[in-house]
């Protein structure tokens, strides 16, 4: 297939770049290849800068360095059925940030024997070597005996970037 140079107005391939009698440039089909390798390759930087800042929000888990300290157990009653609140501290003791650790509570009675229990994620990030209020709260699961004490422990906690 052919068409005319827009300079000199001789026949040459249709997808010649520049014209071989006057040297001139010719529009059209590397103009267009032109702007989808554009398109192409400023979508690749998008998706890969997107990548790089979204990483930390992929929340890859680990094992952190926090620990939970003051536990506080609250027996309320709510709608008349009894109702947990455990209140406490996150104390991290690592130099990175944790977010949204996952916390295990084992509510004990008076003979250190397992009654219930609350897990969950608490839903604040801890700054390296510094502490942080927290609450859990929940509905009893079971009646038989009243818990009197918590232990608990940090099963994992996302690494924000």
């Amino acid at each position: 297939m052919r068409r005319s140079c827009p300079h000199c107005c001789e026949s040459i391939d249709a997808l010649a770049r520049t014209c071989p009698r006057c040297q001139g440039t010719v529009p059209g089909t590397w103009t267009r290849t032109r702007s989808v390798l554009h398109v192409v390759a400023n979508l690749a930087a998008v998706v890969f800068f997107l990548h790089v800042l979204t990483r930390g929000h992929q929340f890859s888990w680990n094992d952190p360095d926090v620990e939970l300290d003051d536990l506080q157990l609250v027996v309320e009653t709510r709608e008349g059925r009894p109702y947990f609140v455990v209140l406490g501290h996150l104390d991290n003791r690592g130099g990175s940030a944790v977010a949204w650790p996952m916390v295990d509570l084992q509510l004990l009675d008076a003979d250190g024997r397992f009654v219930d229990s609350l897990s969950g994620e608490i839903y604040v990030t801890v700054p390296g070597r510094q502490r942080v209020s927290f609450r859990v709260e929940g509905p009893a699961t079971t009646t038989e005996r009243s818990p009197l004490s918590v232990e608990g422990r940090v099963l994992r906690a996302r690494v924000p970037f």
